[in-house]
């Protein structure tokens, strides 16, 4: 799957509302971000770069250049001259006119130009939703993630219901019960999909679901 496009046939499948009748294209992206939220935080996006030391101060330090907007400090990797050992220590960081300053939880012993190992998270985009114009999510983890989504959107569906009719919580009680149960299986494949590598077990019926 490479667009949003592909995404939203997949979702409206796994719904069992091929023709989009039910299920509107603000529902489907409203899920399918909030999928992608979870799947960002289970399976992170992490690259190393090298970054140049700018200035260094008593209990900080800036590195330049600054990070993307889709970027994140995950981690500094720094070689400790003593133990000869990588060092990653905890930190807080904020963006500066200068850099990037990163304020470590210990002493660290650099001087300007030298070059430090940075731990980057960038966050996952499908192309079409938020703007994006291209999909990082990996074509193994597309039905996973449509699976997610129909589970919000079912949620959202749910909420609807309520708020339109307000005389109709057998429907709603269905949608959200059925809504949970997609849910919870789609936060324990991300569980151990964490923990195992990339690798994905299907657990969801691959022609949809009743409803």
């Amino acid at each position: 799957m490479e667009s949003f496009d592909d995404f939203r046939s997949q979702i409206l499948i796994t719904l069992g509302d091929e023709n989009g009748k039910r299920f509107s294209d603000e529902m489907l992206k409203t899920g399918l971000r909030s999928a992608l939220a979870d799947y960002d935080r289970y399976c992170p996006r992490v690259c190393e770069i090298i970054s140049s030391v700018e200035a260094v101060y008593e209990q900080s330090f800036t590195v330049f250049p600054q990070l993307a907007a889709n970027q994140e400090l995950y981690g500094i990797l720094w070689i400790d001259p003593n133990k000869q050992q990588i060092i990653e220590p905890s930190f807080i960081a904020y963006p500066s006119d200068s850099g990037l300053l990163i304020c470590p939880d210990r002493k660290i012993s650099l001087s300007v130009g030298d070059l430090i190992r940075l731990r980057v998270k960038e966050t996952y985009t499908i192309q079409g939703l938020n703007s994006s114009l291209s999909t990082t999510v990996p074509a193994s983890h597309g039905l996973l993630l449509c699976e997610g989504a129909a589970g919000y959107a079912l949620e959202i569906r749910a909420s609807a219901i309520t708020e339109v009719f307000g005389k109709r919580p057998e429907d709603a009680s269905r949608l959200l019960q059925l809504s949970h149960e997609i849910l919870n299986r789609f936060y324990a494949t991300l569980a151990n999909l964490s923990g195992s590598g990339g690798w994905v077990r299907a657990v969801f019926p691959p022609k949809g679901f009743e409803i």
